[in-house]
């Protein structure tokens, strides 16, 4: 299994610490959040950048033609655990499913769970998109943070049941965000 430095978990010099700055912001400022699964098919020929440029899956396109502001989609990677919208900065290419293993590391080994809640917070609402494994991890973050409450909700069912929930999700998210609200 391939190891990967957490980049959350390490300062890096020059770059803004996201999760400090978001437990900050007034609870719903930002938006709502939306978190994705990572995704098993991925840029041809990326290398390295930003998480949104690398997953090329179904639900990844579906949200990138939508419309629906980048700046407020998350991801729970199998080997990156929870990226907020804006950090980190780059990822490299991988190929790593979600496993039991993977999952256990996410939720009990680093601050993925942490980070995961105050994004929630900050952003007033989520909606998780993912299977068992990728849901585990946002109920860990409602453990860790009750508050969270019926502000993180998850979708459910099949994966063409899950990709109907993405559009309507979306519909009425960037209907609200081209009427200014």
């Amino acid at each position: 299994m391939r190891h990967q430095l957490d980049m959350h978990d390490m300062l890096l010099p020059g770059l803004p610490a996201p999760a400090a700055a978001r437990a900050l912001a007034p609870v719903g400022e930002l938006g709502e959040l939306l978190i994705l699964s990572c995704s098993s098919t991925k840029a041809p020929g990326f290398t390295c950048g930003h998480f949104h440029d690398l997953y090329t899956g179904p639900m990844w396109l579906q949200v990138k033609a939508s419309g629906f502001p980048m700046s407020r989609v998350a991801c729970v990677s199998a080997l990156y655990g929870f990226m907020e919208p804006d950090f980190p900065p780059y990822v490299e290419t991988y190929d790593q499913a979600m496993d039991e293993e993977s999952a256990a590391r996410i939720c009990g080994t680093s601050n993925h769970v942490a980070r995961l809640a105050a994004c929630v917070l900050a952003h007033g609402r989520a909606h998780l998109f993912g299977g068992e494994l990728y849901r585990r991890v946002g109920h860990a973050a409602c453990r860790y943070r009750p508050e969270l409450g019926d502000r993180l909700t998850f979708a459910t069912g099949t994966y063409l049941q899950q990709r109907k929930q993405l559009g309507e999700f979306l519909r009425r998210n960037t209907h609200h965000q081209h009427q200014g609200v």
